[in-house]
């Protein structure tokens, strides 16, 4: 809470001070608090997962999804408990459990999630949060193409350079693809 409270200390001081808009201000604030989030939930999973011996395993597939989802967007939430519980979620699956069971785990059925998730990426990205909206369609479409290219990229590193860790950037890379499409059926019944 400490943090949380300089963030608003900060933010108030400059909105006194008029140095710049309130508009501003208030995408300071929240790239603040998106940093801090993001900050303190990297140090504990590097904590869990470092102590399941898992640490190198999760900062691939950290560095996957962040690069991506960088510029594709994905589900957003309201509160840190629920962002960390998601997050932790999506990590154990990545990490601890989808690339231990054999079944699913070959590179005709990494082709098929590819398969997937690339038409996914193209078509549903960019998903901002609600508090950074993007309206320019020019943005939009850097947006979308960024994070294709990304995702291709990854898709030829894991194949050329990383194929041992190829299961983990794979099954990351399709739970983003999943991460999209529920955030566009949540946009769809919120307007209905």
């Amino acid at each position: 809470m400490i943090i949380k409270r300089s963030i608003y200390y900060f933010t108030y001081i400059a909105y006194k001070n008029n140095l710049m808009s309130h508009q501003d201000i208030r995408k300071m604030q929240y790239g603040m608090e998106v940093v801090f989030n993001d900050i303190s939930k990297l140090l504990i999973f590097l904590l869990l997962f470092g102590i399941t011996g898992q640490l190198d395993k999760f900062i691939f597939a950290y560095l996957v999804l962040f690069t991506i989802r960088s510029f594709s967007g994905g589900l957003h939430f309201y509160t840190w408990l629920q962002c960390f519980l998601f997050s932790f979620g999506f990590f154990s699956l990545v990490v601890l459990a989808l690339p231990n069971i054999n079944l699913i785990n070959s590179k005709p059925i990494y082709i098929a999630l590819m398969s997937v998730s690339l038409p996914i990426i193209i078509f549903f990205s960019p998903m901002p949060s609600k508090y950074r909206p993007i309206h320019n369609k020019k943005r939009k479409m850097i947006g979308k193409l960024t994070a294709l290219i990304l995702t291709i990229l990854w898709l030829l590193l894991l194949y050329f350079k990383f194929n041992d860790y190829m299961s983990y950037g794979i099954w990351t890379i399709f739970l983003l693809s999943i991460q999209l499409i529920i955030g566009h059926l949540i946009k769809i019944k919120a307007k209905v």
